[in-house]
């Protein structure tokens, strides 16, 4: 069985700002609650990132630079690394992610080498 990470994308917060899909973060935990039950038999590890950190570190005119990544429109706000069969069983896991339904954003599924 192979191992999938799916990476829980925000995608634009402006976008995200005006979602027609506009509920209090009590219902969204609770949908991300049912989803990671849901999703527990199949998953090896999860983890929500913390909101508003971070730093992109990159390499500039042969310097390595770091600073945070507020200038972005889209962030990462957590993953789950899953065991499926294939990519179309990880995509279907990955469907019934809230940010896909609620919240705007969009999910992103890679499969992970060991």
């Amino acid at each position: 069985m192979s191992k999938f990470m799916i990476n829980i994308c925000y995608g634009d917060l402006e976008k995200r700002k005006n979602s027609l899909h506009q509920h209090d973060d009590d219902f969204i935990m609770n949908k991300y609650q049912e989803w990671s039950e849901k999703l527990a038999p199949k998953t090896i590890a999860a983890h929500k990132l913390k909101d508003g950190e971070g730093r992109k570190v990159e390499l500039t005119n042969g310097n390595v630079t770091n600073g945070p990544f507020a200038e972005t429109k889209e962030s990462i706000g957590g993953f789950y690394i899953v065991e499926a069969e294939n990519y179309d069983e990880a995509v279907k896991l990955a469907e019934e992610c809230p940010t896909l339904l609620y919240q705007g954003g969009y999910v992103e599924v890679r499969e992970v080498e060991f």
